[in-house]
């Protein structure tokens, strides 16, 4: 192997196997033994590492994952949380083998890695005492306060307790723990009406879980600094979990860094690896346990979200394009194309404003600028504000749904694409009627859900105006089957049951969830609780080990932190009682105005009067007093503006139409409804119907050219155009161009003999009449939807040329419109 044409041999052997797990071979590559070896033994350990050893079982790396060996550690503060939990949980047979290190006393002054544990100035090794307690159990819990003082010149700081231990079944935890690929659902997934179905057409209920982390400065999932990835898997799959929302930022795949040691402290085997690389490991890991993966874009630069101001509040901003972040969305959809366990693909959780400042307005946050790095106005508060289908394009949030989905679709069909609803998960305006243009099954709404979401007083008026407000924003969407909504992330501290608000925001949710919501009578909705590990991560506005209140596990990821907090969970797992689902309570939300709050002051409600009267009773006396003073202006000579007339019209009951239905109509009758602001503003400045919007000599023409409203109601031009429609009707005429090829302008109309004269209340019966006979086709259908009555120019020139029919140019104009 002098030769170099050669050496590239033995290379190869040793990284198969590696590959192979055959450590001891490395050490021939290590040792410089090569250098007095022949070829031929080259190919003598190739062939062993390709034949002899035993293949990789499937699945054995994701499950065992961690190459190079597991280490258990965990770091308790006095402050916090007194409790420590230590567990082995490779299996039932499993135990702590031995405590390999144990200091109780100061913080350390830098950071401390596992397995590289350093005690503080002011410490005590306490390894004698938690030997004794705990070597041979399988779990073992420890009480800081029990220890005693590990540092007692300062008896009333905080201490950190620190232990590493290792477990029976560490080596053989791969073969130990086995594969549970069976446990998931046939793919593809798709959508059904209002949820997911898997490949045989059987509902996927999604019970899932976010894990954090990889979205933040470590660039990885939270844990592997203290636990084995096979442990933390496990731990997910026995919580019950069937789905893991796997958050990452742009960053974390654009840039792929090098992951720092500390933050995989736990997995030796992943020393050296990259972002994405652990990524992998974490993805096959909860394949090999048979939990499905939905991976979520959580940020854009890698940090703790959110904030109006982290400028990460879009799908791009000043460091990432919306094509770089298509781009990103194909090569993460590529990569995992071949897993079983990816179904679904997070576009961008919480699309919200993005508002100039400083992020979480701390001193360390991110200053966001908006203005650097894009061509929409800031509005008056400093923010861009996305929206569904409105504003400016490049904030219309569907179209670059359309455009990333198609991306992932065309890089993995199997994926589901998963749509956060703009306003942190909570807008969801829109989203029904104009659904992404993306092939049918292929997508799911998100909604997000928290105490803070909703008004103190609505927590305290029964679950019942909480499940109207959560219909009315997303349930509706499941009720209708348009797509099923997700509810991504909602949480609650783990000492939940000390917060009067905290319990009975959780009873509403839950009661949503499982019964009151609309999949009650289907299993439930489907859900991913926020989240799983119960450490901060660091980040803009987090300090690094501080207790993550709204996280499950606890400091060691050994178990949930609470218990009481976990069975609410669990609660949420099981299938709803049939007898208790209610799908029914709809038909209150209305009578209820769960929007409005009961303790509200209100004149009419301490008059005794029901509030649902209120409107109308406005409406009738707005009416009554804008129709005397529009008289009184009228008699006077003043422009009669468009609201006089229409007041007019209805208070003297000329038409007999409901007060908020615009009747058929004649002139520029268009629809608008009485504004008592409007008349205000009138009465004010002494012009009842004056219109800023005409001049002194329009008004002055209309004058000339106008009758007394009353007189126009009964004027006699519309004798000829009845008689018009009744021969229409008569002759069945085809078109409306018939009628005017067979008469010619200057032809005199029907004899008024024949009608006498005609009100415009007899007018209209005769039009709606010869609607219904659908002669001319587009012009019956807007007489029969009492939009509008439509008269054609031709109808209008031929009534005003016509000798007898004294018709103003206006009123040909107001004819014709």
């Amino acid at each position: 192997l002098v030769n170099p044409q050669h050496q590239h041999l033995l290379h190869s052997a040793a990284a198969m196997a590696t590959c192979r797990g055959a450590w001891p071979l490395l050490l021939l590559h290590s040792k410089g033994v090569w250098q007095s070896m022949m070829p031929s033994l080259a190919f003598l350990l190739l062939v062993l590492a390709l034949v002899v050893l035993p293949p990789r079982a499937a699945g054995e790396d994701a499950v065992g994952g961690d190459d190079g060996g597991s280490l258990h550690c965990c770091r308790v503060s006095s402050k916090a949380r007194n409790l420590m939990l230590l567990s082995c949980n490779a299996s039932a047979s499993d135990a702590i083998a031995d405590i390999a290190f144990a200091a109780l006393g100061a913080p350390p002054a830098g950071r401390m890695m596992c397995g590289r544990e350093a005690a503080s100035s002011c410490a005590a090794d306490v390894r004698a005492q938690v030997r004794r307690e705990c070597v041979g159990r399988r779990f073992c819990s420890l009480n800081v306060d029990q220890l005693g003082k590990g540092c007692p010149q300062r008896p009333d700081d905080e201490e950190v307790l620190h232990v590493r231990w290792s477990c029976r079944e560490d080596d053989q935890a791969a073969s130990a723990v086995g594969s549970h690929r069976d446990n998931l659902p046939p793919v593809p997934l798709r959508t059904e009406q209002g949820y997911i179905v898997d490949a045989s057409g059987r509902r996927v209920r999604l019970r899932g879980i976010n894990w954090a982390g990889a979205s933040q400065w470590k660039y990885v999932p939270g844990g592997l600094d203290v636990a084995p990835l096979r442990h933390i898997v496990k731990l997910i799959r026995e919580l019950g979990f069937n789905i893991v929302r796997l958050i990452f930022s742009t960053e974390m795949v654009r840039r792929d860094p090098a992951v720092d040691d500390h933050a995989v402290a736990a997995n030796p085997g992943m020393f050296g690896l990259t972002a994405l690389q652990v990524f992998d490991r974490v993805v096959d890991a909860l394949e090999g346990q048979g939990i499905m993966v939905l991976l979520d874009n959580h940020m854009h630069t890698a940090d703790w979200c959110c904030d109006v101001h982290d400028c990460n509040g879009l799908w791009f901003n000043g460091d990432y394009s919306e094509a770089s972040w298509v781009d990103m969305w194909r090569t993460v959809a590529r990569r995992y194309a071949q897993s079983a366990a990816v179904v679904a693909a997070g576009l961008r959780n919480e699309p919200r404003q993005v508002c100039r400042g400083r992020a979480w307005d701390k001193p360390g946050g991110r200053q966001c600028s908006p203005e650097q790095w894009t061509t929409t106005p800031l509005d008056d508060e400093g923010c861009l504000t996305p929206r569904w289908i409105n504003g400016p394009a490049e904030l219309q949030y569907r179209e670059a749904v359309i455009r990333a989905g198609r991306a992932v679709l065309q890089e993995n069909p199997k994926l589901l694409v998963s749509i956060c609803a703009p306003n942190f998960g909570t807008d969801f305006e829109n989203l029904d009627h104009f659904p992404p243009a993306l092939p049918p099954g292929r997508f799911l709404y998100e909604a997000h859900e928290y105490s803070w979401y909703h008004p103190d007083w609505m927590l305290h008026e029964g679950d019942i105006r909480h499940a109207c407000k959560l219909d009315d924003m997303f349930g509706h969407i499941v009720r209708k089957g348009i797509a099923p909504v997700l509810i991504s992330e909602f949480g609650m501290s783990q000492a939940w049951y000390d917060s009067e608000d905290q319990r009975r925001w959780w009873d509403h949710v839950s009661s949503y969830i499982q019964e009151r919501g609309p999949l009650g009578a289907l299993g439930g909705m489907d859900w991913s609780y926020w989240q799983l590990g119960g450490v901060q991560l660091g980040g803009t506005s987090r300090t690094e080990f501080a207790v993550e209140a709204y996280g499950l596990l606890n400091e060691c990821w050994t178990a949930p932190a609470d218990e009481r907090h976990f069975a609410e969970l669990r609660r949420l797992m099981q299938e709803p009682e049939a007898a208790r689902a209610e799908t029914t309570h709809l038909k209150t939300c209305q009578e209820i105005m769960w929007w409005k709050n009961p303790a509200d002051s209100d004149s009419t409600a301490a008059a005794g009067l029901p509030i649902i009267l209120l409107a109308p009773l406005s409406l009738i006396f707005v009416g009554l007093a804008s129709a005397l003073v529009c008289r009184a202006s009228l008699k006077r000579g003043w422009q009669p503006c468009r609201l006089c007339r229409r007041v007019v019209r209805r208070a003297s009951g000329k038409f007999k139409e409901s007060v908020t239905r615009t009747p058929p109509g004649y002139g520029d009758i268009d629809g608008f409804g009485v504004d008592s602001s409007v008349i205000g503003a009138a009465s004010a400045a002494n012009t009842p119907c004056a219109s800023p919007a005409h001049s002194s000599a329009e008004i002055s023409s209309w004058r000339r050219t106008h009758p007394p409203l009353d007189e126009l109601w009964e004027v006699q031009p519309m004798d000829g155009v009845v008689e018009e429609v009744r021969l229409a009707r008569e002759a069945s005429m085809d078109s409306q161009s018939e009628l005017v090829g067979n008469r010619s302008p200057s032809a005199s109309p029907p004899h008024q003999s024949a009608v006498g004269k005609v009100s415009m209340r007899e007018f209209i019966a005769e039009a709606r009449d010869w609607a219904a006979t659908s002669v001319i086709g587009h012009q019956a259908e807007r007489l029969e939807s009492a939009d509008d009555l439509s008269i054609s120019e031709s109808q209008a020139e031929r009534l005003e040329s016509a000798d007898d029919l004294s018709i103003s140019e206006s009123q040909a104009e107001r004819l014709e419109s």
